[in-house]
């Protein structure tokens, strides 16, 4: 990590930028994502799918008709998008997309010959468990790195971009997760409808108001019990810094329209909107999500399973960029 330390000793970290991970657990089968369209490449696509998909031939290449066509501006190749994810072809073609193709895990570049000999590649290839660890970490040759990439960047960067001691700059949307988890900074947890704050309290009616009285009393009190007051104030940072950043999110106005029916990455991203348009609020001017979305480990069904499953990644993309046009972002 002295190359980011490097980086961010030489880099100004004034003005707003935000990291925003989309984690789809299992494993993404991306060849049928983005497909080539060139009639070589589209002839190799289709030897490695086993053909054209038809019901029960058992292969798994999409006809070329079905997919939406983009061109590299670059190098003028043409492409086939995903059947379902004409939302982000849309992106794309606005030029807000791109593809990073062909990358996976690695310890050192590896020819063939290497990897027939097995030398030095990363831990449990083809395990799903391993690789999505590999991607949380970047330490694909150990399982016992117990730190993620964001978790180490924001460690040598809190400091200097975010104001707010009690709401990390890694922000998770329902999970706890690896890849935001540094030495020093923990990923702050909360849902779609925001931080998770106390039932009752806060509340106008009796009850709710004799319950909050005696939780503030109950965490204010001196205690000789080095625990108990660690506890105590851990409770009464937690509860205020919920309130604090539910009342920054609810603050933002967003006339986008986000599709959450059925749809809970949607969900997530619209919260992550809102956190960025409250970013002022909360005191980050960096921030890194992460949201994810299962049902990607696809033994069977694969084509049925991705035109569900990329159509809410497809959605919630578009919905969520527009959001970003909106804050002008």
């Amino acid at each position: 990590l002295s190359a980011t330390n490097a980086a961010v000793a030489a880099n100004d970290l004034s003005g707003y930028k935000a990291l925003v991970c989309v984690f789809l657990y299992g494993g993404n089968d991306s060849f049928n994502k983005l497909s080539p369209t060139d009639a070589g490449e589209r002839a190799d696509y289709l030897t490695a799918r086993g053909g054209v998909y038809e019901p029960g031939n058992g292969a798994l290449g999409l006809p070329e008709a079905d997919l939406h066509p983009i061109t590299d501006n670059a190098s003028g190749r043409t492409f086939g998008m995903h059947p379902a994810m004409g939302d982000a072809r849309g992106i794309y073609q606005n030029g807000d997309l791109t593809f990073l193709c062909n990358i996976g895990s690695l310890v050192e570049p590896t020819t063939m010959a290497e990897y027939d000999a097995r030398s030095n590649l990363p831990l449990g290839l083809f395990s799903h468990a391993d690789l999505q660890r590999h991607w949380m970490t970047s330490v694909p040759q150990t399982r016992s790195q117990v730190t993620g990439w964001a978790g180490r960047l924001a460690d040598l960067i809190t400091s200097q971009v975010n104001t707010n001691a009690n709401i990390s700059m890694n922000i998770a949307l329902n999970s706890v997760n690896m890849m935001q988890t540094g030495g020093s900074v923990i990923p702050y947890i909360v849902t779609t409808s925001g931080a998770s704050e106390v039932n009752w309290y806060g509340q106008t009616w009796t009850q709710a108001k004799i319950y909050t009285q005696l939780t503030d009393d109950v965490l204010s009190r001196s205690y000789g019990n080095l625990v108990e007051q660690t506890f105590a104030g851990a409770n009464r940072s937690a509860l205020d810094s919920a309130i604090a950043f539910n009342e920054a999110a609810e603050a933002v106005t967003l006339n986008t329209s986000f599709r959450t029916n059925n749809n809970d990455l949607s969900s997530q991203l619209q919260m992550v909107a809102k956190s960025i348009g409250a970013r002022t609020t909360i005191g980050h001017n960096r921030q890194i999500f992460f949201v994810s979305l299962g049902g990607w480990d696809n033994h069977d069904e694969l084509i049925n399973n991705q035109q569900t499953n990329l159509n809410r990644v497809s959605e919630a993309l578009k919905d969520f960029y527009d959001a970003l046009v909106e804050l002008q972002v």
